[in-house]
């Protein structure tokens, strides 16, 4: 997850799906 606090409040959501879609790790 990033840094930011936007992202991290993202990660904790159900849209890791997403994410992991535009920020792959």
């Amino acid at each position: 997850c990033a840094s930011r606090n936007d992202m991290l409040e993202a990660c904790n959501s159900k849209n890791l799906d997403a994410l992991q879609k535009e920020f792959p790790l």
